[in-house]
């Protein structure tokens, strides 16, 4: 009987005790559930801000993902979109230019046009860059000021050539910014006279004729305003050119020589240029210098005393 007893004594004890340690196991289990539940993302939130950096977005910091696409380059900055599109167009350049010239979405198309003048010109590919025209035409947000600075670049290299190119593609939109731009540079040169009379060929459209003129006198004027009014006055500029150019010249030189201003203004025959004209300088004059401004009127024709008296009241 004593083996019997034994070995019941020794079962039983063997269940006591696996019944204790699954106790113990089920008891700390419970407790770590309930600590993860009462923070059931913390260890997760901890992992993923040292592997992605992703936390980091959330607080401001700039996303270290690379944009798929140019609307999430143009969401991450300047220096985003402008990677982006020099990768863009170092990869594929007539694909590059295709998508670039439909874009409609409200874009940085600021820093999109560095990006694809700096590709071209950073090569020295500026007739590339010109050409590339003829797909961005579409686009005129970006086409305009980017056409201005690549026909800038073609002048300062090769000045003749830039200015033939603009005369055969005035279908361009920004041509006349451009235009503009070869007028400024071509008043800087020694002797300006015969390159300015050469671009209002009247085979050229009459508002890349004018763009092209008013640069060329804008610039003149500051760097010479004698010298622009002897050429502007004496080189028998067709009715349309004379009248707008005096009229913008007149404006210009009203603060530096207002007695000079009001004597071109007399040279104008379209009536509403040279009232204009008139009413400006006048105005600017007496403001600044009253007793000059009515001694020197004092001097002048009755006609001219009462075409400035009239445009005076007009103006009151």
């Amino acid at each position: 009987m004593k083996p019997k007893i034994l070995a019941i004594i020794f079962v039983t004890l063997s269940v006591i005790t696996l019944i204790v340690v699954f106790s113990s196991e089920s008891k700390e289990g419970k407790e770590k559930l309930s600590v993860e539940d009462r923070n059931p993302k913390r260890s997760k939130i901890s992992h993923r801000s040292i592997s992605s950096g992703s936390d980091n977005a959330s607080l401001g910091t700039r996303p270290t993902s690379t944009p798929r696409n140019i609307s999430e380059a143009n969401n991450q900055g300047p220096e985003a979109t402008k990677s982006f599109v020099l990768e863009l167009l170092s990869n594929n350049e007539d694909k590059g230019l295709e998508l670039l010239a439909n874009l409609e979405t409200e874009l940085d198309y600021e820093t999109i046009g560095e990006a694809i003048y700096d590709h071209f010109i950073q090569e020295g590919r500026y007739l590339d860059g010109l050409a590339a025209f003829e797909t961005l035409n579409k686009n005129l947000t970006l086409t305009t000021p980017l056409l201005h600075s690549f026909v800038s670049e073609y002048y300062r290299n090769e000045p003749k050539e830039a200015l033939e190119w603009v005369t055969k593609n005035t279908h361009l939109n920004g041509i006349e910014a451009a235009a503009y731009s070869l007028g400024e540079h071509s008043s800087k040169i020694e002797k300006p006279e015969a390159e300015v009379l050469s671009m209002l060929d009247p085979q050229l459209p009459l508002d890349v004729r004018t763009s092209y003129l008013n640069g060329a006198m804008d610039s003149w004027v500051e760097n010479d305003l004698n010298g622009a009014f002897k050429f502007f006055s004496t080189a028998e500029l067709p009715g349309f050119y004379y009248d707008e150019t005096i009229y913008r010249m007149t404006g210009k030189a009203a603060e530096v020589d207002p007695s000079g201003a009001m004597e071109w203004a007399e040279t104008i025959i379209n009536e509403q240029f040279r009232h204009s004209a008139l009413s400006e300088v006048s105005a600017r004059w007496e403001s600044a210098a009253p007793e000059e401004f009515e001694k020197w009127l004092g001097k002048q024709s009755p006609k001219l005393q009462g075409e400035i008296q009239a445009v005076r009241q007009t103006e009151e």
